[in-house]
């Protein structure tokens, strides 16, 4: 069996009211370099032009305005002249000249044949909790029966180890881990402390109908302050369900090393429509329990006549970038993503995008195929912050498309 990596990359510009500026070089970096063509067009070229290659992963474009960079990933288990049974990607980045000058690629080549940074030494720390729950301890996290045990990795060093049941939360302070470790017992009731009764409500909620089934749950988290953003989401989850029921850990037993945080989250289903409004903060004593969610996607519409065009009226206010995303199971399955900044749409004030699929050296082939099942999905964020990120997405699910 073989595998298979192939990238087409393009770089258009996008229609927009303002004049050219002054020109600017883009890097777009593909890791693992596997990029037998690349193409870009300013707005005032007629014809797509290749791109300058530099090194073995790096194009160069020169650009004068809002732009577009579009790769086609091909991976899988395929042959060079069977691409159908291979997973296939197309993807178009929006920016603008605002934006960073190095536009970083995900590789789309087997993990195998990509380099990864070795993993660090770890030592092994077992441990039994007395009642049902949840165990953290640096960045390794695990759930454990009662009286069952539980083994976590981590690196050596000191650190606190973080336990919650259904009613109590228990943290251990400064526990030194040099080589392989068991814990005593723990007790989360006996030792820990009662969590707190909250009870949040949405500020804003959906107006869009009286008729839609719409749900509201909260997930309450603990991070460790001590990890780096990049590991923000080895958490240790403490509660989900209902909003109106949530549980705390009280901040008596917190301390600025522990970061306690919220996600609410509205689910709003509308005919083919399923639209989710959420929102991930941190949480401290006295905050108000009245929530404020980013707004929705107002009227989203598709148009799939030959490509897939999204449209709308209006998008929340977001700081980061907005996404949509039209995807199949068929065969090894396809998607298609357009991922556009803050900057792209407000330079272009943009309220339809269109995921391009008329470039040169397309194959038919890769394209979504119409006989499957399709979910197309936008999605948009403000932040960059898994921790502190607002979150809106707008979803539909279509058996068949005309």
């Amino acid at each position: 069996m073989r595998t298979i990596s192939l990238f087409i990359i393009s770089a258009a510009l996008a229609a927009c009211d303002q004049s050219p500026g002054p020109p600017k070089t883009v890097t777009v970096r593909i890791p693992d370099g596997n990029v037998p063509l690349a193409m870009f067009r300013n707005e005032s070229d007629a014809a797509w032009t290749p791109a300058t290659r530099v090194s073995a992963a790096d194009f160069t474009i020169v650009v004068n305005g809002p732009y577009w960079v579009s790769l086609v990933c091909l991976q899988g288990a395929g042959t060079d002249s069977d691409p159908v049974s291979s997973f296939i990607s197309i993807r178009q980045i929006g920016r603008t000249l605002d934006d960073p000058t190095e536009l970083d690629v995900p590789a789309c080549s087997p993990a195998s044949s990509q380099s990864t940074p070795p993993l660090p030494s770890t030592v092994s720390v077992t441990g039994q909790l007395a009642q049902g729950g949840r165990v953290m301890l640096a960045d390794a996290a695990s759930g454990a029966d009662a009286g069952q045990p539980f083994t976590l990795r981590v690196a050596p060093g000191t650190y606190a180890l973080y336990a919650v049941s259904s009613d109590h939360a228990l943290i251990q302070r400064d526990l030194e881990i040099t080589a392989n470790t068991t814990l005593p017992p723990i007790d989360i009731d006996a030792s820990g402390t009662a969590l707190t009764d909250a009870r949040f409500t949405i500020a804003n909620p959906n107006q869009i109908a009286a008729a839609a089934i719409e749900v509201s749950t909260t997930e309450v988290s603990l991070w460790s302050a001590q990890l780096p953003p990049t590991e923000y989401f080895r958490n240790l989850n403490v509660y989900y369900g209902d909003a109106s029921t949530t549980k705390l850990v009280p901040p008596e037993i917190l301390t600025a090393d522990d970061v306690q945080t919220l996600a609410f989250q509205e689910r709003t289903v509308l005919g083919e429509h399923v639209m989710y409004r959420a929102i991930r903060k941190p949480y401290h004593a006295g905050d108000s329990t009245a929530v404020t969610l980013p707004e929705a996607i107002n009227d989203l519409q598709w148009s799939t006549d030959r490509q897939f065009s999204p449209r709308w009226r209006s998008l929340p206010d977001l700081a980061f970038h907005f996404e949509v995303i039209a995807w199949s199971g068929d065969l090894g399955g396809r998607h298609q993503t357009l991922d556009v900044s803050r900057s792209f749409l407000t330079a272009t004030a943009a309220t339809e995008l269109t995921i391009e699929t008329d470039l040169p050296g397309m194959d038919p082939s890769w394209l979504l195929d119409r006989t499957y099942g399709f979910r197309l999905d936008a999605y948009a964020e403000t932040s960059d912050d898994p921790a502190n990120v607002g979150m809106v997405e707008d979803f539909v699910n279509a058996s068949q498309l005309d």
